[in-house]
């Protein structure tokens, strides 16, 4: 028999932790037992799940406990609510692609597929295998198969079809595993064709303005698909989803943080949830933001990441109690939601275990770079992390070709201003009134070339 894909076996290693972690819940096996258990020394299985999702052990451990849903959870009803004020209430983005829906008429689905093509294939993906459904009018059919699971996978879907034209094409069901896992793929658009009852495909639509890395409740999903009580009938509707993912019934969990049922098992749903808010939602911040690392481990257990919807209240309220002392709150999450939506920015946190410690958001055009805010938490500081995260933004920069970038701090912060001249800033001018017509700024600037130079004063 052919050797498995990389991906495939990636991904057995890391069902076979969630089995044992789950089975073992009430002794809480630390990461040597859980390298035991799937035979790997504890360095190999920090090296693969860092490739496997930017992520290290202690972290995936961290993301699959139930406290860590119900903060989840939280968060997302907050962020999701800003996100629908601010009138970001389209479809849902995954990776960057705008999903478009087309529901099958009464008279299309008593044809039962008579007249349509169906491209279906296999592919191996992050989270296993998949097999695809493609039809000239959007994706049909997703969903994940089990090893040896083919033949019965392909029965399903004719049968679902069952006068339509199939082709095999695993070459177009890579292209799309590529597009739905590949954080480097160029983002376009995608469509999705959905067979279903009138409240199922509502419930669906509902489903797609809940983003990567964001929880939601069943009641929650009853109340925005427009039946507050539905709670069964919603439910139901995720259970006769036909296209994994895309339609992403897998962010729904019960209100107690427990995970709850996935039609492609639970430890692949568990799986799911973790890779995607491990890798965060890409947002919309260019090439540069793809082409850097997700996430990044240092010695110190911190982890710097792209930001996704679901962290726009915390980083908002460090800009309320760190830097917007005495100024007014601008930054709300409303404001924090838009900049993650925005083509030339990236909004970049460093994280601890349990939380945020730091952040940075940075605006990249096309020969230069602006930070507007950057804060790191009390506690936190002196840990290295600002300067992390300040190279992190810098080296995006570079990778975007970028080779000057600019920022502002109060004229009165003398221990802000020290700290960016360490880093290499040139303070270059001062305008009063900066902050609010109240206080005094100072504009510093860095040429990351050559470090600073005269040029930056004639600006």
């Amino acid at each position: 028999m052919a050797e498995q894909p990389d991906n495939l076996k990636t991904y057995a290693i890391v069902a076979a932790a969630i089995r044992f972690l789950q089975a073992h819940a009430g002794c809480q096996p630390d990461l040597d037992a859980v390298a035991a258990h799937v035979g790997l020394s504890a360095f190999h299985l920090q090296r693969m799940f860092s490739q496997w999702a930017g992520i290290s052990p202690k972290r995936f451990l961290q993301y699959l406990t139930k406290e860590h849903a119900r903060r989840c959870l939280l968060q997302s009803r907050d962020v999701l609510g800003a996100a629908l004020a601010s009138g970001l209430s389209g479809p849902g983005r995954l990776h960057d692609l705008m999903i478009s829906c087309e529901a099958v008429t009464p008279g299309q689905l008593g044809a039962r597929g008579e007249g349509l093509c169906i491209d279906f294939g296999f592919a191996s993906t992050p989270l296993g295998e998949i097999l695809a459904g493609l039809t000239p009018r959007g994706v049909c059919h997703l969903r994940f198969v089990e090893t040896g699971g083919q033949h019965a996978a392909a029965a399903q879907l004719r049968r679902e079809w069952p006068l339509a034209l199939f082709r095999r094409d695993d070459l177009a069901a890579a292209g799309l595993a590529r597009r739905l896992f590949d954080r480097l793929t160029e983002p376009a658009p995608l469509s999705v064709l959905l067979k279903g009852t009138n409240y199922q495909i509502k419930v669906w639509e509902a489903l797609l303005r809940v983003p990567a890395g964001m929880l939601i409740s069943y009641g929650d999903l009853a109340t925005l698909s427009g039946n507050p009580r539905a709670h069964r009938a919603a439910g139901t509707a995720m259970a006769q989803n036909r296209i994994a993912v895309l339609i992403p019934c897998h962010r729904v969990i019960r209100e107690s943080g427990d995970i709850g049922q996935y039609r492609w098992n639970t430890e692949r749903k568990r799986a799911l949830l973790v890779w995607e808010q491990a890798v965060g939602q890409s947002g919309s911040a260019g090439q540069a933001a793809a082409a850097w690392p997700r996430s990044e481990p240092n010695t110190d257990g911190y982890v710097i990441r792209l930001a996704s919807a679901r962290d726009a209240v915390h980083i908002a309220e460090m800009s309320r109690t760190l830097i917007e002392v005495g100024l007014g709150w601008s930054w709300t999450p409303k404001r924090v939601v838009r900049s993650l939506q925005h083509p030339e920015i990236n909004v970049a946190v460093a994280c601890d275990p349990q939380d945020i410690v730091g952040f940075g958001i940075a605006r990249y055009r096309a020969q230069q770079a602006h930070i507007p805010l950057f804060a790191v938490g009390r506690a936190h500081r002196r840990a290295g992390i600002g300067t992390a995260l300040i190279h992190w933004i810098e080296a995006t920069a570079l990778t975007a070709g970028i080779g000057v970038i600019y920022l502002e701090a109060r004229y009165a912060n003398s221990g802000a201003r020290a700290f960016y001249r360490a880093l290499g800033y040139r303070e270059i001018g001062t305008v009063p009134g900066m902050y609010r017509g109240i206080e005094t700024g100072v504009r510093l600037a860095k040429d990351l070339w050559v470090g600073s130079g005269p040029s930056l004063h004639s600006r």
